[in-house]
């Protein structure tokens, strides 16, 4: 028998027929995704003079800030809190627009007993919370979004949002919080840290204008507040 012969016999005359008995690709994945990632700040270091370097400003993490997932109409899907290495992770249960958000505030740290609420806010526009927020993005599969505050230096001044100084400010209270545990469990309090870039060293005292004399901190009915200048 010929060899074209023996092809036709055996079927291997049909032109790659073995393809067709190749499984089909697997469907696209529904959901749970991870979504991971980690929550930097541009840390600006003071120059021997005292005014600030930023040329040798470095990336430091975000520890111990709350973080949510926040659907496109606002809603949280999920909240976490970043580690000592400002890493984060949070499940989305389905593929839809979503958003990451870090708010400048640690509601929790180490083994202390009891939660406490330390927020930077903006004085000088109600009070609102810092946060800061990646850009919206639909994800498809298990996903890594970074999110990073940066100093707004634009070379010679600030040409853009200030976004790394209310968590600069937290990174340094969270420093502190450590100190005081790496000695024993504590409840601290509550405590409100009021900064803004209109923060100036002005009189008489008007928190919502910016005009709060100097840094200070006070307590008045029951709640305890940091005023911190902001002004360049």
């Amino acid at each position: 028998m010929s060899l074209v012969a023996a092809l036709a016999a055996c079927g291997g005359g049909g032109g790659g027929g073995g393809d067709n008995n190749a499984p089909p690709p697997p469907p696209p994945s529904s959901g749970p995704y991870a979504i991971t990632g980690v929550a930097t700040y541009a840390s600006v270091p003071s120059s021997s003079g005292g005014s600030l370097n930023y040329a040798a400003s470095t990336d430091k993490p975000i520890r111990g800030a709350t973080v949510q997932l926040l659907s496109g109409g606002g809603s949280v899907i999920a909240t976490t809190i970043t580690d000592t290495a400002g890493a984060y992770s949070v499940s989305l249960p389905t593929s839809q627009a979503v958003t990451v958000r870090v708010r400048a505030e640690i509601k929790r740290m180490g083994t202390a007993t009891g939660d406490r609420d330390i927020q930077v806010i903006d004085n000088t526009s109600g009070n609102a919370l810092y946060v800061l927020d990646s850009a919206a993005f639909t994800p498809t599969a298990d996903t890594t979004t970074n999110v990073r505050a940066a100093s707004g230096w634009g070379g010679s001044s600030s040409t853009s949002t200030r976004a790394a100084g209310p968590f600069a400010i937290l990174d340094a209270i969270y420093s502190a919080q450590a100190k005081i545990e790496s000695a024993a469990p504590v409840s601290l309090p509550t405590l409100k840290v009021n900064w803004s870039v209109n923060n100036k060293p002005t009189s008489p005292f008007n928190a919502a204008s910016g005009a709060i004399t100097t840094s200070f901190f006070t307590v008045t009915g029951g709640v305890r507040s940091l005023y911190l200048l902001g002004a360049a």
